[in-house]
């Protein structure tokens, strides 16, 4: 698996932890580029109440915990 499809991954699995994403560990691990491109794409999503963005940690809120799958896609 190249690292798109690893930092894909980890965005799927990461949203399934109830601590979510960290998204300072995911810059050290992938390109800082990438992370500020997840940043800029979760950003409608936390306006929305989708998604949580706190201790730089991004995560689902309960009304996003049901569009796990829709919310991962446009995010990756």
């Amino acid at each position: 698996m190249g690292p798109e499809g690893a930092l894909a991954e980890t965005i799927m699995l990461g949203l399934r932890l109830t601590s979510g994403l960290n998204l300072a560990a995911l810059a050290e691990r992938f390109e800082q580029q990438a992370v500020t491109a997840l940043r800029k794409r979760a950003e409608p999503m936390v306006h929305a109440g989708l998604l949580r963005c706190k201790d730089d940690n991004l995560r689902l809120t309960p009304e996003g915990e049901a569009l796990h799958t829709e919310i991962a896609a446009r995010l990756i």
